[in-house]
């Protein structure tokens, strides 16, 4: 299986490298970065850096983290995790966070797992959120947008607060029982746990789509909520099992698919989502450089 998902990883990025040199060409890709002002893309990738901060800070907030030595760690963690995911093929990344977790804050799986669960379920939720509202904007008036959001807002809240009642009825004598409670005891235990780790995720988020909107809009001439929907469908097929390596195929396929039923020419839209995606993998990369300057947490967690 593993053998399988490396092969089509492969096949996805060798696919994407072929049919831009066949339809499209590398250098016409390319092209739009010799008029982009140096400084426009120093202050994109510094917003960009600002997102993963703010990502570290869910972290140090969520498992309580404060010392001087844990906030650091959780920034390393957090910037080698994001690298990781972003490079593997088929989520397995994602194994990098119980494993930096156990290893720098002797944090084991039965709290690390549950927590990324959490934190993969609010990621998504914000996201289809931002979609809904940048979907609603285009044929709803202003209260229907707002109405239709707090819908939408009320499924977290309705989460955790059906947590407590359900982990009470789970049955622990059967393994499966066993393994539902563990998971409900990582999930978020009080309304401070669970009010900032929803708030940073939403501002994360927030940031970071509007962010690349606008990177988005530097490649390819769009409507302002339009380049928020390639965005968001950019970042939604990172969230799917079928990840290509480095995300290559599966990201810019995510944003065709937004935006391909629009008057846009598609060649445009496609060199748009690799010269996007580009800009991430850079980040990433830099990222995680300079994760590995910053010391190991070898502090018990609080």
């Amino acid at each position: 299986m593993t053998y399988l998902k490396t092969l089509l990883s492969v096949g996805l990025l060798l696919a994407l490298a072929w049919l831009v040199d066949y339809f499209i060409g590398w250098q016409s890709v390319f092209a739009p970065w010799q008029n982009l002002p140096i400084f426009q893309v120093v202050l994109a990738t510094g917003l960009l850096f600002l997102t993963y901060a703010i990502r570290a800070s869910r972290l140090i907030q969520y498992f309580r983290l404060h010392q001087p030595a844990q906030v650091l760690g959780c920034a390393r963690l957090m910037l080698l995790h994001n690298f990781w995911n972003n490079l593997l093929p088929m989520r397995s990344g994602e194994a990098s966070f119980p494993i930096l977790m156990q290893s720098q804050f002797q944090i084991g799986l039965s709290q690390s797992l549950p927590a990324l669960l959490w934190f993969r379920i609010l990621d998504l939720h914000t996201l289809l959120l931002l979609v809904l509202i940048a979907f609603a904007s285009l044929w709803l008036n202003l209260w229907q947008v707002v109405f239709v959001t707090f819908l939408w807002l009320t499924v977290p809240w309705l989460l955790y607060r059906l947590q407590t009642p359900i982990s009470k009825r789970v049955n622990q004598q059967h393994k499966i029982g066993k393994i539902l409670h563990k998971i409900l005891l990582g999930l978020p235990q009080n309304q401070t746990q669970f009010t900032w780790s929803w708030f940073w995720t939403l501002f994360n988020w927030s940031l970071k789509l509007l962010m690349l909107a606008w990177i988005l809009s530097w490649f390819v001439e769009i409507d302002f909520n339009l380049a928020m929907l390639g965005a968001a469908g950019g970042e939604l097929s990172s969230v799917l099992p079928i990840h290509g390596i480095g995300g290559f195929g599966t990201y810019e396929a995510g944003i065709w698919l937004a935006l391909s039923q629009l008057s846009l020419e598609q060649n445009s839209i496609l060199s748009a989502a690799i010269n996007l995606h580009l800009i991430l993998l850079s980040s990433s990369i830099i990222s995680a450089a300079f994760a590995l300057l910053l010391p190991k947490n070898q502090a018990h967690s609080s």
